[in-house]
Formats: structure tokens, C-alpha cells, sequence
């Protein structure tokens, strides 16, 4: 069994190592202009490469746009993550041991053809793994080779004003602020689809269109998209002066009878979502809201849910370290009598939690009412301080405390317990090196409530992470 203490010695012999990435890529740190790194690479933007002045600049530059033929262009890249993680009473005391420290890696590598303007065809691979842990690992914390992104893209229309193409294959999905769709880049093997991609760019409206089946992880196994799910959508978002808007609809369809409704009797189920966002910021104050209503039908049962999210805050520009302070409101709908023929728990999708949660991930998108609290500082150009404060309540008192991978925390199906989930504290340093690596270290304290306490045991839950990303 490894101890505390042996993990803490491997931490601070990673952490010498990654000491030297500053001297070594003080050149990058240097560069300007550079690369534009999305979360999902398949958005990277190279276009300061356009200048063949700038390809000098940055020893991972002669991977990008690479000419192999008449007006063709490779472009290789990837990004390996290092993290330890110290966890202490996840289910509140209720396993053991009850604390453990380990450490995930992962190494993420892509190549990126474009075939003139008009055809790309982009693939990316992946090795996820965990060691020293001694609970049982998650599903999503490990994975042999396998792949991520393999798919094709073909612009049926390619202007100035207008574009309209096709993705088919293995992709990753992100739309709006990940709050229902995200590739989830906080867990180790990250969120990935098979299926088909309708892109278009008209009058200034970005159109999104897909069906796709969810993957399926298998850590030893490549892993495969479930045949009987279906998610598909439409996005439509539009740039105006202010920031943007969105609008979407969703379609989530299990075609297994893998559940149970009301009535103790197994079914499939097809949730319909519907939802606008708006987001932008002026004069220092910044927003995020978005509201989306979902019907359906879960086996016997009719689908009445939805879910709301205000968030919003002003930065104090002129202040030393720009302070930021930020407000937010989460309603996630639970079902207020689990017997009846309605089903009114909101389905979280695709989300990522992790952003609007809290970094102990105690809490997720469904029957909750969260408010939180951020405050931001840069101390530096380079590093930015965050402390979070929430407070938890379920929405509905006899419906379940859900987490971020939407499972089941604790229920108390007759109400008495309370509505009262919780608090947490989260406090974040996230240091940029340059434009490939960083570092950030957070903390999270989870204070169980009265539901918490009086559904079974309640010890606080602590978090201690620590991650080395490093793109190229």
C-alpha cells in the first residue's frame, strides 16, 4: 500500500522536473504570434503560420501546416496532462480506505491532412492511465491506446460569406459554454461520439446539425459507440455586439428498456430539450445565462423538467490584479413525487460539471439549487487566483443528490431529510508558463448538510489536485 508520504516524494520530484519547462521553452515564451490551442484540437488555429516570418518562433512550429504536395498540409500535435489528486472521504466516510493519493496520466496525439480547401481528414490518439490508487479506478480514469477523433470533413460550399460542410466519423463535441455538451476534459479520457456533422456558416449564423451514437468506454478494450443510444441535435448561434446568442434543440433516445418507471416496469426513454443562451460582457461586466425545457417520455412515464443558469460578474480593470467579482444561480428541476406518471428530473447530457459545480464534483445538473460565489485575482500577468464559494440545496426533497456523472449520492424518498445538500469551498492557482504548458493547483472542501448527515454517514469530503498540461 503506498502512503501519503511516498506519493507526496514522487509529487515533488514531478513537480523539479516540470521546474525546468520555463528554461527550456524560453524561447516559445518569447513568441508572438502563436498558436491558438482549442479544447477540442480540432479548432487549433495555426493562421499565424500564414506568415512565414513567425514559423522561427517556436520549436514545435515545423509540425503545423506542413506542405507535403500542391496545396496540401500536414499538421501534427497533441498534449500530455500530469495529475495528482489527493481524495479524502468521496462518499463521506462510507468506503475504504477512506482517503487515497495516485496519480493520472495521459497522452493525447492528433494529425491533421487538409486536402486543399475543401477535405480534411483529421484523427487523434490516445493513452490514458492511473497508478497508486486503491479504491477502484472509474471507468473514464483509464484506457489501453485507442482512438478519440477519426473523422472526415468535406465543405460542399466554401465562400467568404457562406460555408456548408460534412463531418462523418469519431468526433468530439462542444457547443455553447459545455454546460450540456462537452468532451469533458477534466476526466482522463475525455468524451468522444460516432456519427455525422452538419456544419454551415450563412449570413452570419453558425448552424450545427448531428446524430451520433455516445462512446462506451472499455479500458481494455477500443471502445465502441452504444448502438442503442442515440444523441442528436441542432445548434444555432449568432455573434452580435454585445457577445452572443444561441439557440438548440436536442434529442436524447435510449431504444433498450434499460430503466424502470413509476410503475416498477422496465422502458426506454427520449428526452426532447429545448434551450436558448445568451453570453457576452461590456464595460467590464460579463454574463452567461441559459435556460432549456425538456418533454419526452421515460417508459410509461410523460417528461416535464428544465434547468436555469445565471451567471455574471464585473472586473475591476483599474485595480491592481484586476479583481473579479462573480455571482451564480443554478436551477436544476427534480421530480417532486417520484410515484406519480411525471417525470420531472432535469437529464444533464453531456455536461461539464466540473466548471459550475465545483471541483469536488459532489453535485451535478439535476435537482439542485446552487448558488455561488467566485472571486478572481491576477497577481501576475501569468497567474490567476480563484476562490469559490457554493451552497447546495435539492430542488425537490423526496428526488436524489446527484453527482457530476449524474449517479446517485444519496435519497431519501420520503422527504424528511431535508433539502439542505451542503457547501463547498474551492480555492485554484492557475499559472500559464507560455502558450504550451501550465499549472494548476486546487483544493475543494465539501461540507455535507442535513440531507447528507441524515442519509447516512457525513464526514467532509477534500480534494488536493494538482495538473501539469503541456500542449504542442
Amino acid at each position: 500500500m503506498k502512503t501519503f508520504h511516498q506519493s507526496l516524494w514522487r509529487l515533488i520530484i514531478g513537480a523539479a522536473i516540470v521546474g525546468f519547462l520555463p528554461a527550456f521553452t524560453a524561447k516559445v515564451m518569447a513568441q508572438k504570434p502563436g498558436p491558438v490551442y482549442g479544447n477540442v484540437r480540432y479548432e487549433d488555429d495555426y493562421s499565424f503560420l500564414n506568415n512565414a516570418e513567425n514559423r522561427g518562433n517556436d520549436l514545435f512550429n515545423s509540425l503545423k501546416k506542413i506542405p507535403v504536395g500542391s496545396n496540401v498540409e500536414l499538421t501534427f500535435g497533441g498534449h500530455y496532462r500530469f495529475r495528482f489528486e489527493r481524495d479524502s472521504n468521496r462518499r463521506f466516510g462510507a468506503s475504504n480506505p477512506q482517503s487515497q493519493s495516485f496519480f493520472l496520466n495521459r497522452l493525447f496525439l492528433f494529425a491533421d491532412l487538409h486536402l486543399g480547401n475543401r477535405v480534411r481528414l483529421f484523427s487523434e490518439f490516445k493513452y490514458a492511465g492511473i497508478t497508486d490508487n486503491e479504491l477502484p479506478a472509474p471507468v473514464t480514469a483509464h484506457d489501453k491506446p485507442d482512438v478519440q477523433n477519426l473523422f472526415a470533413d468535406v465543405w460542399l460550399l466554401s465562400t467568404e460569406r457562406s460555408k456548408v460542410g460534412l463531418r462523418a466519423g469519431r468526433q468530439e463535441l462542444q457547443f455553447g459554454k459545455q454546460r450540456l455538451i462537452s468532451p469533458l476534459d477534466w476526466v482522463n479520457t475525455r468524451r468522444a461520439f460516432d456519427g455525422f456533422r452538419v456544419m454551415t456558416n450563412l449570413s452570419g449564423w453558425k448552424f450545427d446539425g448531428f446524430v451520433t451514437r455516445p462512446l462506451e468506454f472499455d479500458p481494455e478494450e477500443v471502445n465502441n459507440a452504444d448502438e442503442s443510444q442515440t444523441f442528436a441535435g441542432i445548434y444555432a448561434q449568432r455573434q452580435i455586439k454585445a457577445g452572443s446568442v444561441s439557440a438548440f434543440y436536442l434529442l436524447l433516445k435510449e431504444a433498450d428498456p434499460i430503466i424502470r418507471d413509476s410503475k416498477g416496469a422496465p422502458g426506454d426513454f427520449r428526452y426532447h430539450t429545448l434551450g436558448l443562451a445568451f453570453d457576452g460582457n461590456s464595460r467590464g461586466f460579463d454574463w452567461s445565462t441559459e435556460a432549456a425545457y425538456q418533454s419526452g417520455s421515460f417508459g410509461s412515464d410523460d417528461i416535464s423538467a428544465f434547468m436555469v443558469s445565471l451567471d455574471g460578474g464585473y472586473t475591476l480593470s483599474k485595480l491592481p490584479m484586476k479583481p473579479r467579482v462573480g455571482l451564480g444561480c443554478d436551477i436544476a428541476s427534480g421530480d417532486e413525487n417520484p410515484t406519480d406518471t411525471k417525470k420531472q428530473t432535469f437529464h444533464q447530457l453531456f455536461p461539464l460539471g466540473h466548471a459550475y459545480f465545483g471541483w469536488a464534483d459532489q453535485v451535478g445538473r439535476q435537482n439542485i439549487r446552487a448558488i455561488s460565489l467566485l472571486l478572481t485575482a491576477k497577481p501576475h500577468k501569468r497567474l490567476v487566483a480563484k476562490l469559490n464559494a457554493f451552497k447546495f440545496d435539492l430542488d425537490e426533497k423526496r428526488d436524489a443528490l446527484y453527482n457530476a456523472g449524474g449517479g446517485v449520492v444519496r435519497r431519501d424518498a420520503t422527504g424528511a431529510a431535508g433539502s439542505d445538500a451542503g457547501s463547498e469551498i474551492d480555492a485554484a492557482l492557475e499559472l500559464t508558463i507560455n502558450v504550451h504548458v501550465g499549472i494548476q493547483l486546487g483544493f475543494a472542501r465539501f461540507i455535507p448538510g442535513d440531507f447528507i448527515k441524515k442519509t447516512g454517514s457525513s464526514k467532509t469530503h477534500t480534494l488536493l489536485a494538482l495538473s501539469v498540461p503541456v500542449k504542442f
